[in-house]
């Protein structure tokens, strides 16, 4: 009779012991705040917004965006109404 205790009180002592290393992780994931500085590209249809360091990428994009909605203006017959924002 003396093996299931034993049993149960190492399986609590293991147990125990997992949670409890477990537990001090939490809240260490905080959000940190970063101030980025926005800058946009207008073209005729989008308004393509990017960050600090991304203009060669949002020239790219600027330039794809607008390839693209000719492409399915002319294959679909759909035009857009209002600009579209693109966040890079």
């Amino acid at each position: 009779m003396k093996t299931p205790k034993l049993i149960f009180v190492l399986s609590s002592l293991f147990l125990l012991t997992f949670v409890s290393s477990i537990y001090p992780q939490f809240g260490q994931n905080k959000v940190q705040y970063k101030e980025f500085k926005w800058k946009f590209i207008q073209t005729k249809h989008f308004d393509v917004y990017f960050s600090q360091g991304g203009q060669y990428v949002g020239e790219f994009a600027a330039v794809v965006a607008e390839s693209s909605l000719a492409s399915l203006s002319k294959n679909f017959d759909y035009h857009i109404s209002n600009r579209i924002p693109l966040v890079i």
